[in-house]
This record gives C-alpha cells, sequence and structure tokens, in this order.
C-alpha cells in the first residue's frame, strides 16, 4: 500500500513541485581510480564522459565503477579508515569476534546490522562476497574524498551516520508516494557552464550564480528574513538535516544523487552554533548542490568552516553564499556612504551575514584588511540576536526521545510517524528508522507530531 503526500502532515513551507522527465545516466560501467587527488576535488561520472580538468572549475573529474571489497576487513580498511577496535566500540561486536567474522566466520543478523549501522550501508551488501559499494553512489563519493579521510574516525562515523539518516529520508519520502526528489531537483540546479566567456576566477562564478538564484527568487537587494524558511518554500525537495558533526571543524555536508539526496546536513555544534555562521553553512551548502552538481553523477562535499585558504569549489561556494545573503550592491552603497567597519556592521546586523564572510567580502570587494577578530566596540552579539530564532534548527531541542538522534529528529521522524499512522509501515519499523528500540515511547513521538496511532484509527 502507498501513501499519498496528502496523508502526511503539512511540513511548513514545502508545497509540492512539479516533477522533472529527465534523469541522470550513470550506468555505464568502467574501470576504477582508487586514488584521490590531494589538490583537487573529485567527482564521479559513471558514463563516457573523458576524465580531466573542467575548465571552468577546476574539478577534477574520473570515471570510477563499483568499488569491490574481499573481505570485510578490506572494507573497514580501505573505504573508511577505521580501526578493528574503533568499529568494535561502535558496534558492540567484541573485537575478538569482529576478528574472526573479518576472517571469514559468518555473521550473525544481529553483527551484520550493526556493522551497517556503521558503514552506512545495507546489511545484504555485507553478506556478499566480494562487497560492493554503489557505482557512483553518494556514500563511495565519500570514500573517495581525501577530506573525508583527514577527518578523525569520530567524525567520519557522524558523517556517515547523517548521510544514513538522509538515505532512509529519500525511502520514507517513495514510501510516501512523492515523486523523486532527484527529479525535481534536476528543474532547480544550474551547473556551471564551460563556455570561455564564464568567469573563470571562483569567487567571480559564486557571485554570479547567487545574482542570478536572487533574481529566480525575486528577492531583489532585501534581506533574507530565515534562509532556512526560504530553503523550505522555494526548495521543498531539499531535505536540510542537522547533526552533531563534532568539532573537527566540520560545517556542513551536502549529498545529490538517488539513494541521499538532494539533502544538506548542518553541524549543530563548533562554530555552526553562532546562528550567522549557521546560516552562512547553508548558503554554501546550497551553492554545492544547485552548482556543483553535474547532473550525470552523484555528489557529495564535505565543507569546512570559512579559513580564506579553500580550493576553487570552496571559494565558489564561499562567495555564493556571501552574495547570496547579502547583495554586492549593497555592500558597494554601503562603503560608499561609511567606513569599512561601518560596512561589516551594516551586512551583520541587516542582513545575517557572519563576521568572517564580511572580512572576506571587504577583500574581494574593497581591497581592505579587516582583522581577524571584531573590535571591542562592535556589539557583535546584539547584531545578531535576531537571528537566533530565524535560523533555529526547528524540532531538534523539541523532541521528546533524547535518545533519537538529531538527524533523525525532524524530516525522518515526521514521514515515518505519518507512515506508522497510516499503517504503511510497522511500528518496528518507526523503531528502527529512528534506531531505537520497538519498547521506546514511539507514542510521544506521535503526540509531538499530533498524529493519532494506528490503533486509534481503526
Amino acid at each position: 500500500m502507498a501513501v499519498g503526500s496528502a496523508l502526511l502532515p503539512a511540513v511548513p513551507g514545502r508545497p509540492g513541485s512539479a516533477v522533472s522527465p529527465g534523469t541522470p545516466d550513470c550506468q555505464k560501467e568502467v574501470s576504477v581510480t582508487k586514488r584521490r587527488p590531494h589538490t583537487q576535488h573529485l567527482i564521479v561520472l559513471a558514463d563516457e564522459t573523458v576524465g580531466g580538468v573542467t575548465p571552468t572549475t577546476g574539478i577534477m573529474v574520473r570515471l570510477v565503477t563499483k568499488q569491490t571489497y574481499q573481505t570485510l576487513a578490506d572494507l573497514r580498511e580501505q573505504a573508511y579508515g577505521f580501526q578493528r577496535h574503533f568499529v568494535s566500540r561502535r558496534s558492540g561486536i567484541e573485537e575478538t569476534r569482529l576478528a574472526a567474522i573479518e576472517a571469514g566466520e559468518p555473521a550473525s543478523v544481529w553483527e551484520l546490522e550493526e556493522l551497517a549501522s556503521v558503514y552506512g550501508v545495507d546489511e545484504e551488501s555485507l553478506a556478499e562476497t566480494p562487497i560492493e559499494l554503489q557505482s557512483g553512489g553518494e556514500l563511495q563519493l565519500l570514500t573517495l574524498r581525501d577530506e573525508f579521510h583527514e577527518l578523525s574516525s569520530s567524525t567520519r562515523l557522524r558523517i556517515i551516520a547523517a548521510a544514513s539518516a538522509a538515505k532512509d529520508l529519500v525511502s520514507l519520502r517513495r514510501l510516501a508516494g512523492e515523486p523523486a526528489p532527484l527529479d525535481q531537483h534536476a528543474r532547480q540546479s544550474t551547473p556551471l557552464p564551460t563556455s570561455r566567456r564564464w568567469p573563470h576566477l571562483p569567487h567571480q562564478q559564486g557571485k554570479v550564480r547567487a545574482e542570478q538564484f536572487r533574481r529566480r527568487l525575486r528577492l531583489g537587494s532585501r534581506p533574507i528574513h530565515s534562509l532556512r524558511d526560504l530553503v523550505a518554500r522555494a526548495l521543498p525537495h531539499v531535505a536540510v538535516l542537522y547533526a552533531d558533526l563534532g568539532d573537527d571543524g566540520v560545517a556542513g555536508l551536502s549529498l545529490v544523487g538517488r539513494t541521499h539526496g538532494p539533502s544538506i546536513v548542518l553541524n549543530l555544534t563548533g562554530k555552526n552554533r553562532h546562528p550567522t555562521v549557521r546560516r552562512f553553512s547553508l548558503a554554501h551548502e546550497l551553492c554545492h548542490i544547485l552548482v556543483d552538481w553535474g547532473r550525470r553523477a552523484g555528489l557529495a562535499e564535505v565543507s569546512r568552516y570559512v579559513t580564506g585558504r579553500e580550493l576553487d569549489v570552496e571559494q565558489r561556494a564561499n562567495a555564493f553564499a556571501a552574495r547570496l545573503l547579502c547583495p554586492r550592491g549593497v555592500v558597494e552603497a554601503a562603503l560608499r556612504e561609511g567606513s569599512v567597519m561601518d560596512t561589516v556592521a551594516l551586512m551583520i546586523r541587516d542582513y545575517g551575514v557572519s563576521y568572517p564572510s564580511a572580512r572576506l567580502s571587504m577583500k574581494y570587494i574593497a581591497n581592505e584588511t579587516v582583522p581577524h577578530q571584531p573590535p571591542p566596540n562592535m556589539p557583535i552579539e546584539r547584531y545578531t540576536q535576531k537571528w537566533i530564532e530565524a535560523e533555529r534548527p526547528a524540532g531538534i531541542d523539541e523532541f521528546p526521545l533524547a535518545e533519537v538522534a538529531p538527524e533523525r529528529r525532524t524530516l525522518v521522524a515526521r514521514y515515518a510517524s505519518a507512515l506508522y499512522s497510516t499503517g504503511v509501515i510497522g511500528r518496528g519499523e518507526l523503531a528502527t528508522f529512528l534506531k531505537v528500540s520497538p519498547l521506546s515511547d514511539l507514542e510521544a513521538v506521535l503526540d509531538y507530531f499530533s498524529m493519532d496511532s494506528p490503533e486509534e484509527l481503526d
């Protein structure tokens, strides 16, 4: 039985949208590229495109096919870079028992489920030999990224857990009878052109795309009062999730593909605790999914906080975010009428731009150097007070079950609860989607979303 989206409780600002008939084609298999370049980003294309560096993006294009691993040990070490004791601790499987499983002893259903949860894959795939990661899939892309492997094991695990939530959300939307999010996204994204007349500098590319996006939304030069709400209204197919990605410098995660996206995951910790930084991070990730996705392949981006030393793809996303939040014309007009620091204050106070972003804007627009830290006489906290509620991750702190991970408290919980309430999935499946025991107080979750239990509907 399929359940229509009409049975789902309305998500504020998320109306239905038309489906694009065009879908990416990522079927052709070619040889695998195992090594990740340190100096350029890697995008996987499973088609006949010739590998190389595109002239306007600086993105390395490589042809890859399914990654195969002969044993669970190979998967753990080569794809994820985890130590056995780390996986043992996280899965609850004794290290000696895990070693035996990796050596070829049959694993129980429970053991496969726990390992699949750690690795972000289906348990069926772990039971097969060799083990394969989906060709061109978002999880495969993550395991190919240097940025991913440079993070701590704990942060990598958190990213995998967040990506798994995004994957489950795609499945839930399919069960709800909604159009495939990727088909809708194909109509909204605007990949970079290859024309020689297109700007070659990444910050100019980001600026142009932001200006185009603002025109499309008819924003003019007005401030965006809540980017969180704007994305929900203008891009209802894009899932925005929140997760604890740790203090390892990760700002967010972008995923585009059939299995995981389009999805954006924002870190709740680190610098993103500040509302204007989190607002900037959301705008930054929007650039990745709207501009950097090439339509013929999946995309997986792990973004760090602004440092000014980013690769081209990150510089472009930073410029897009800065100009989406505050148009260049507004900055130039403020510079004509006041000082550099007055302009920085206006960007933060009226347009919700983070201080690091405003500082870089002065570098690119006015060729002015602004201190790394705001001066003592600039009341940053007072300027940003109004942005706290505007960009608050709604539904995280209020959620009734503390054992549910943040990335599963909003859209995943809402869709799963609606499907359980209407009898499409059972109590055990609801608990699985929330990653809790079926004995947990799931009725509290239904009450939280103002839904009836299946028994009450009968």
